[in-house]
């Protein structure tokens, strides 16, 4: 047994042997299942991630993508099914699997009393990172995706598109093993896009994985490993390479 995980619980020794000693499952869905009194919207999921792997989940409004997103962050309780984040569960180790996990949400609600850079320094905090440190690395990255000069700015002062890059900046400084995103593309221009599309492929470089829920077919063809298509809370199709996916659109 490694030292540091002396006085750990029996079952978080054995996530960690498990993810550490030859796993390579970032994240592990299995058997899914979300109700309300209404209805089924979720049903039976099931999916696998690798280490640096990057999945695109594709359907149209209505499908459930975003419900399963939230359900794999911890927003949302399943009605039935686990859910495993570098090993660890997202209901009973929520801290330490949310310390492994990124999240940007379809519409980010911002502090706008804040300047960008004094947001990414409190979200740096929260996860025990002294961005002060990192200080020139970080405004590098932000250069980087066209938000540098944007670090000064009040964010209520902030377009769409700067908007989506500062949720993205914030939920990538702890390097998270997976970063879950629903619809990331929106708001962005062309060279924005290009640019985003270089971040995500230095992320799957570093070996971070990407979970995506999309419209975009060029995210898609540009980024993606595999493409789910969700229908009616369901997955119908799976291990879609090459996926031009026009009628999902």
């Amino acid at each position: 047994m490694v030292s540091w995980l002396i006085g750990y619980s029996s079952e978080e020794i054995l996530a960690y042997e498990e993810f550490f000693g030859g796993a390579t499952l970032v994240l592990t869905v299995s058997d899914v299942t979300f109700n309300t009194r209404e209805r089924k919207i979720i049903h039976n999921v099931s999916l696998n991630i690798d280490h640096g792997e990057c999945v695109s989940i594709v359907g149209i409004n209505g499908a459930g993508k975003t419900t399963l997103l939230k359900i794999i962050c911890g927003i949302l309780k399943p009605s039935r099914g686990t859910i495993r984040i570098s090993g660890w569960d997202i209901e009973s180790q929520e801290m330490r699997a949310k310390r492994n996990l990124g999240y940007v949400p379809d519409t980010s609600q911002l502090p706008e009393f804040l300047t960008g850079g004094e947001f990414l320094l409190l979200v740096g905090r929260i996860y025990g990172i002294d961005l002060h440190a990192y200080k020139q690395a970080l405004f590098r990255e932000a250069c980087s995706i066209g938000l540098g000069d944007g670090l000064r700015k009040l964010i209520k002062t902030y377009s769409l598109g700067e908007r989506r890059k500062l949720s993205i900046l914030s939920a990538i400084l702890h390097r998270p093993s997976l970063l879950v995103m629903d619809e990331p593309t929106n708001g962005l221009d062309n060279s924005s896009l290009t640019v985003f599309f270089d971040l995500l492929a230095n992320l799957k470089g570093e070996g971070v994985s990407i979970l995506v829920a999309t419209h975009s077919v060029e995210f898609t063809r540009t980024i993606s490993d595999r493409t789910l298509v969700m229908v009616n809370g369901e997955i119908s199709a799976s291990n879609l390479y090459g996926y031009e996916g026009a009628e999902f659109v």
